[in-house]
């Protein structure tokens, strides 16, 4: 067990360093995205996201702080298993009870989350930990959520409906909807190829701690360090990332609106 406990180690160590090497060459802030014509600037966007959770890190860790915690619990489980060490059983049982505990945190933390992001980006106000416990508008956010999960079926082609509502909330969740709708169908290509790239994005990681799974004895908790960095950073930023291509087509998307009739 000192062999592999030795290699876990250093892999978790290695595995920080470039995390952070990454992160470190990266431009913080709110993100300053301009782009005339239709379609989106995929790279801007994603760096954007990336900028904005590197200024607001632990607010924006803490977002999934469940599934991250899951997820290192589940590769401690893997690593056990690997090395014939008795209660890897449990362990993994405690890594899916903190994941599902975070999953449920997340139904308010995930709002109120963008909502800091709306104001980061206006205002350069900094998300706090405090902004993740905001619990005023809790029935309104769990609908926004529901709408933005209906509108997100279809290829994520309505999904902008989410912003729609949490913005305004005076904006139903029918008018969100269909002012979301009334976008996409005029930029039906754009809205796919946008959830298709973040989505790879997301995707890449997740398919690199598959890989590392297989390594004998110490691939399991390989694979639940990638996934819990995934959590961490690629999943925040991916989601600030996507906020990030409805607010530069906001004013679009009002202006499409407003011709169809719907009031957002």
């Amino acid at each position: 067990m000192g062999a592999a406990g030795a290699k876990a180690g250093a892999a978790m160590a290695g595995a920080g360093a470039a995390l952070g090497g990454a992160m470190a060459n990266i431009a913080g802030g709110p993100a300053k995205i301009s782009h005339e014509g239709p379609g989106f600037p995929f790279k801007d966007l994603i760096m954007g996201g990336l900028g904005v959770v590197k200024s607001n890190l632990i607010p924006s860790v803490l977002v999934n702080v469940g599934m991250i915690l899951g997820s290192i619990v589940g590769g401690v489980a893997g690593l056990l298993l690997g090395l014939g060490v008795p209660g890897a059983g449990i362990v993994a049982m405690i890594g899916g009870l903190l994941a599902l505990l975070g999953s449920l945190a997340g139904l308010v933390f995930a709002p109120n989350y963008v909502r800091g992001v709306m104001e980061y980006q206006a205002s350069g106000t900094n998300l706090s930990i405090g902004t993740l416990l905001k619990f005023d508008k809790v029935v309104r956010h769990l609908i926004c959520l529901i709408i933005g999960g209906i509108g997100g079926i279809p290829l994520g082609l309505m999904a902008f409906a989410f912003y729609i509502m949490l913005e305004n909330d005076e904006v139903g969740p029918g008018d969100a909807l269909k002012a979301a709708l009334a976008y996409a169908k005029r930029n039906i290509v754009p809205m796919i190829l946008l959830m298709v790239v973040l989505g790879v994005v997301m995707v890449i990681p997740m398919v690199i701690g598959g890989v590392l799974g297989v390594i004998p004895k110490v691939g399991g908790l390989l694979s639940g360090l990638v996934t819990a960095a995934v959590f961490a950073v690629i999943a925040p930023s991916i989601g600030v990332a996507h906020y990030l291509a409805y607010d530069l087509k906001r004013a679009e998307i009002k202006a499409v609106a407003a011709e169809d009739g719907i009031q957002i």
